[in-house]
């Protein structure tokens, strides 16, 4: 008799119940062999393909998809950045220190305690764009660049905590006045200082990347470890030696150039000036204008796998370098028609609200983001609609700002290539016939980039 069946009482086991059980008892060791094999063929049985869209989407795939290797990496980079932060004053000043092979300028303190005190991340790494900013400028005097600052027309002043601008006209100091409000909440704990600011729409200065390599970049090097305390620096200078401080007194004899046309002749040609900020090796450095008449003559042919895994970008910087990926020349609207050139190769302190990778500009905090009457450019959950009150509709409407779009050159701007790219009507005509018609962009053909990349296409049959 069966194990099963040796615990039930021998009084119950008429024939009847005997043939139940047994039969019962059959079926089940029968599915129990039947899906152990399934589980050990599990390949063979897997579900029916399906699409993202599908409600009844449960496909696994028997690989993982590259983006999800490519979101954990990212995930656990960004909790690894997270856990470097620092929790006091004497660690921030610690790991500036590491970091920056110096001690901290004076008012680091009154800083890290201020930001800790608002539960502010403070990692030290996240200010390495100041610090790259500033390197080039080590070359020049301080009296020097006081002396380059006074002679610009749009300058911020800080004085006795203070702060106000001067500009060389009233038409456009809206971002000016934005930039001195932001300032205002903590000028007190600024020197006196003044902060030449570009009011323009484009960057203004694109040194030459060899007059870059032969600077003597920012350094202040402690040879042997920390500074003796006598030596730390804990106070400001003034600006004793500064026109703005003694008007009339102090010879005033600097004038910067600044060129106001393309290096062809061609008012608007800006990339002419920007190629110049590209590494010495760059074929971008000999590249003239894209004069091509469509965009199947500027977009990439083939994949470029330098900064891509599996078709998804992973090294950010090198995607968007116009000197690593000379094609954005032709597809960038501030490189296809510049509304306002006027630009420098020499250095000189001015800092910008905005600015591309090669540009020498010192970055603020754009004043689009800190102007409190434009706040809804500003994410804010608090303003944002329930999701299920959400629809799937994508609109832009405004100008084109950014450069000057024409009937035979809108095409090359970014912004109405992020349309046409996320309009499902152009998605719809290639995946019904393989085939793209859009005027502003182009895709692979999909057999070379199954090519290329088999791992993304092997949950789908495109």
């Amino acid at each position: 008799m069966p194990a099963i069946l040796r615990w039930v009482p021998d009084l119950a086991l008429t024939p009847t119940v005997r043939w139940r059980i047994r039969s019962h008892t059959k079926f089940i060791m029968g599915l129990t062999v039947f899906y152990g094999f399934m589980i050990l063929l599990q390949p063979r049985f897997l579900p029916p393909q399906l699409w993202v869209g599908d409600t009844a989407w449960r496909f696994v795939p028997v690989h993982p998809h590259p983006i999800t290797k490519l979101i954990e990496d990212a995930q656990s980079e960004w909790q690894r950045i997270l856990d470097s932060g620092v929790r006091s004053t004497p660690e921030a000043a610690r790991e500036y220190r590491k970091r920056r092979g110096r001690d901290p300028p004076p008012g680091f303190d009154a800083w890290a305690s201020s930001a800790l005190r608002l539960n502010s991340v403070i990692v030290e790494r996240f200010f390495d764009r100041i610090y790259k900013d500033l390197a080039p400028f080590g070359a020049l005097q301080p009296s020097e660049m006081r002396f380059m600052t006074y002679s610009q027309p749009n300058v911020i002043r800080i004085r006795d905590g203070r702060v106000d601008f001067y500009a060389d006209y009233t038409g456009n100091t809206g971002w000016l006045r934005t930039w001195v409000s932001f300032m205002d909440e903590f000028a007190m704990q600024l020197p006196d200082m003044d902060i030449p600011v570009n009011v323009m729409t484009a960057p203004r200065l694109a040194v030459d990347r060899q007059t870059i390599n032969e600077t003597s970049f920012f350094k202040d090097s402690m040879p042997g470890g920390r500074r003796a305390l006598s030596d730390v620096i804990v106070t400001y200078s003034d600006l004793k030696d500064s026109p703005s401080v003694h008007p009339g007194k102090i010879k005033l004899n600097y004038t910067h150039d600044w060129e106001t046309s393309g290096l062809s002749g061609d008012p608007k040609a800006y990339w002419l000036h920007y190629r110049r900020t590209c590494h010495l090796g760059s074929a971008a450095r000999d590249l003239g204008l894209s004069l091509e008449p469509s965009i199947r003559e500027v977009f990439p042919g083939t994949l470029n796998p330098n900064y891509t895994t599996s078709g998804y970008i992973t090294n950010v910087t090198a995607a968007r370098d116009p000197c690593h990926q000379p094609y954005i020349r032709a597809m960038y609207g501030l490189f296809v028609e510049c509304e306002h050139v006027s630009t420098s190769s020499s250095l000189m302190p001015i800092f910008s609200g905005s600015k591309l990778p090669g540009n020498n500009d010192i970055l603020l905090p754009s004043p689009v983001y800190l102007d409190k009457k434009k706040a809804p450019l500003v994410f804010d959950d608090a303003n944002t609609p329930a999701w299920n009150a959400k629809m799937d509709h994508l609109y832009w409407r405004d100008k084109a700002t950014g450069g000057v779009a024409r009937a035979h050159s809108w095409w090359r701007f970014q912004r109405h290539r992020f349309v046409q790219m996320t309009d499902g009507v152009r998605a719809r005509e290639f995946y019904n016939d393989g085939k793209m018609n859009a005027p502003s962009f182009n895709l692979p053909d999909v057999d070379d980039y199954k090519c290329m990349y088999p791992e993304a296409f092997q949950h789908h049959d495109i």
